[in-house]
């Protein structure tokens, strides 16, 4: 056997590009290819709560046809009634501009409606009401913002939003809408910095962190800055685990950055919701390749080439599958049509080179070789190939001839000195083959040398990289203090005013909120309004509790946080207290409870069984009043009430199981079960009474079995 060996045959890894459907409404003009990415609005468990779970079995195309166009005829039902309702408010509000117009309120109100219904312009003429009213609010310069990048009006839409910036400098939804003002320009620089500081001041604000990661996947960054897209798509999913295009373009940076066994997660549960994603079929082809999973890799691609047959390109990486899993007669034939689609192409030439000189086709291999090197006559490595198939075919001289040529073309390939080495040993030449192999070994010292070097700058970076994070944790820590001994001032400072019985204002609540230990500082604080002698005291203590345990959010809190304030609280629940305390503190003593439950940070997350609806509407209450419960904010699980038109209620999720979602109301100390069909309350959490029949829904509102009383 010859002592050549061919070099493996170098990776043709297709860098893929993906198309963008943005959450937010606002989708960019990015066009690379379609078929890529699913749609944004797409809701992954909407189709299984109405059709069922799908097939195992390859269904009926006809029937899938079907079951499309039905899924099409509910969505536009909806959108219809959506609209209709929408419509409906709008008309409300403006029969009470008539005798309101100085009520910027009412302007706001109305632009949201014409904002969701489309009426761009419209919610302009609204906003601009507002900012004749109010030249200074921020809500209606950052929506108008908004809505002039819709419209792409960009020089109006940045004066709006950086006036709204200048105004209020922690104004996340500011920075947001400039972002992606500038993301509609392709300023990408800028975009991903105000992206940045969106998140800086709201770290859970998911479609600035999935703006920040699409931008920055399209940008030649350092893996460094590209581990950063990961973190951020990582941080969208664990908000939002239903969102479908971060899962895909979550895929995309893991298989970018070597991660292959969670690239192909990540795509499977793609594909699992859209087996249509042909992207998704070829990125984990890819990392199946590169995990050496061949017989998974041509799955892939056969499904890949399915989708448009006629693509011999496509067939060509099947080939690749064929060579590396050794069946060279399969790799042969589908490069030989892939060398009648695109001639002038070298991977086809050297893989059925490859294949055929494993088959022991030399002559044929030698043609391939001759023909790359006319394509490329300065490339040494069609040289080197050449020259161990002439030697395979006892042709030593010319296999020397080829190898001195690689030579004069590339003179530090270790490799090229190796081979002509092998040459001259044996044609006899030891002279020349012992120069040859001292040559090598010199090049591969070098190599090594450098390789060490980069070892070692690879050492050094991780290092500095280190160095950094532990600065960043120490950074952290110190902010952390800082923000806990601002906010303990900041109640210090409102404790004698909460005793002279001034109301604890939302801003006061929502100040310093993201600092650790915000619940034991306002509890304890509250607490010592309870145990106050003075009566009135108490009493506006327990108003000041509620106020808190209705306005918190999802700062941590532990039984051992509320101890104190539950015992003050049942010393005013029992004794001689008037009736209405002793009510409002077994109220709140449940309602702590509620909030230590459902602020657990180690709480485990909702059985992949259980019920995912994020409406419920009922036609008639036991008053006869029209009413729906909706999921108001995802982050922080509140859930609203309406009755007619108006707000009756909000509520925190407790619990969802395979039966219901059960809420709580901080207000009225009551629980609330939705089952799918059914609502009902109960202030014991054991006996339960059904006040309303209705339907619950994913995202959007079903038609009522019984006429609107209102």
């Amino acid at each position: 056997m010859s002592e050549l060996s061919y070099p493996m045959p170098r990776c043709s890894f297709l860098w893929l590009t993906f198309a963008v459907s943005l959450a937010s409404g606002i989708a960019p003009s990015f066009i690379f290819g379609a078929g890529c990415e699913p749609e944004a609005i797409t809701s992954l468990r909407s189709l299984e709560e109405t059709f069922g779970p799908p097939p195992v079995q390859k269904a009926d195309p006809n029937k899938e046809a079907q079951q499309l166009a039905e899924l099409k005829r509910i969505a536009a039902q909806h959108e219809k009634l959506r609209r209709e309702k929408l419509e409906q408010d709008a008309v409300g509000v403006t029969n009470r501009l008539q005798t309101s117009l100085n009520n910027p309120n009412l302007w706001l109100a109305r632009a949201r409606i014409r904002q969701e219904l489309g009426h761009r312009e419209a919610a302009i003429s609204d906003l601009t009401e507002v900012l004749n009213l109010q030249s200074e609010s921020v809500e209606a310069l950052t929506l108008r913002g908004q809505l002039w990048t819709e419209l792409n009006e960009f020089d109006k839409a940045e004066n709006d939003l950086s006036q709204a910036i200048k105004l209020d400098r922690d104004n996340a939804e500011g920075y947001f809408g400039r972002g992606t003002m500038y993301m509609e320009q392709w300023n990408t620089l800028r975009a991903i910095n105000d992206f940045s500081r969106a998140i800086q001041l709201d770290p859970d604000h998911k479609m600035a962190h999935y703006n920040r990661a699409y931008l920055v996947l399209g940008l030649d960054l350092p893996e460094s800055i590209r581990e950063q897209a990961a973190n951020d798509l990582k941080r969208v999913l664990e908000l939002d685990p239903d969102m479908l295009p971060a899962h895909f373009h979550y895929a995309r940076v893991l298989q970018d950055t070597g991660q292959h066994e969670e690239a192909v997660r990540e795509a499977s549960y793609v594909i699992g919701y859209d087996p249509d994603s042909e992207c998704m079929y070829l990125l984990r082809y890819h990392a199946y390749m590169s995990l050496q999973q061949y017989e998974n890799a041509l799955k892939d691609i056969t499904r890949y080439i399915e989708f448009a047959p006629q693509d011999l390109y496509r067939v060509g990486m099947r080939g690749e599958v064929y060579f590396a899993m050794g069946k060279y007669e399969q790799s042969i034939e589908d490069w030989n049509n892939y060398v009648k689609a695109r001639p002038n192409r070298t991977v086809s030439y050297r893989y059925r080179a490859l294949s055929n000189e494993h088959l022991n086709r030399y002559q044929e291999a030698l043609s391939d070789w001759d023909t790359l090197i006319t394509m490329q006559p300065q490339d040494s490595q069609w040289y080197h190939m050449r020259a161990i198939t002439k030697s395979k075919m006892g042709r030593l001289a010319e296999a020397l001839s080829d190898l001195n040529t690689a030579v004069k073309l590339d003179r530090d390939n270790a490799e090229l000195y190796g081979s002509r080495a092998a040459i001259h040993r044996q044609m006899g030449e030891t002279v020349l083959a012992k120069s040859d192999s001292d040559r090598m070994l010199q090049l591969q010292k070098e190599r090594t040398r450098r390789e060490e070097m980069q070892r070692q700058q690879e050492q050094q970076r991780q290092a500095r990289k280190a160095q950094k994070a532990q600065e960043i944790a120490r950074k952290k820590q110190q902010d952390t203090q800082v923000l806990q001994q601002q906010l303990e001032q900041h109640v210090a400072q409102l404790l004698p005013q909460l005793r002279a019985k001034q109301p604890l204002s939302v801003q006061a609540l929502h100040s310093h909120s993201k600092a650790e230990a915000y619940a034991p500082i306002w509890i304890t604080a509250l607490t010592s309004l309870l145990n106050d002698a003075d009566e009135k005291v108490q009493q506006h203590g327990i108003n000041c509790f509620q106020s808190f345990c209705e306005r918190m959010g999802n700062q941590p809190l532990t039984q051992e946080d509320t101890q104190e304030a539950v015992a003050a609280l049942e010393k005013l629940a029992s004794g001689d207290h008037p009736q209405d305390i002793q009510n409002k503190a077994k109220k709140l003593i449940k309602g702590l409870a509620i909030l230590v439950e459902i602020n657990d940070p180690n709480r485990a997350e909702p059985a992949a069984d259980s019920q995912k609806f994020r409406w419920f509407y009922y036609a008639a209450d036991r008053m006869g009043r029209e009413g729906h419960f909706r999921m108001f904010s995802n982050q922080y699980n509140v859930w609203i009430e309406f009755k007619g038109n108006k707000l009756f209620d909000t509520y925190r999720e407790v619990t969802r199981t395979a039966e219901y979602v059960e809420v709580y109301s901080f207000n009225r100390g009551m629980w609330i079960r939705l089952t799918p069909t059914e609502a009902m309350w109960s202030v014991n959490h054991q006996a339960w009474t059904t006040f309303a029949q209705g339907e619950s829904s994913y995202n959007e509102k079903p038609k009522t079995t019984e006429k609107d009383p209102v």
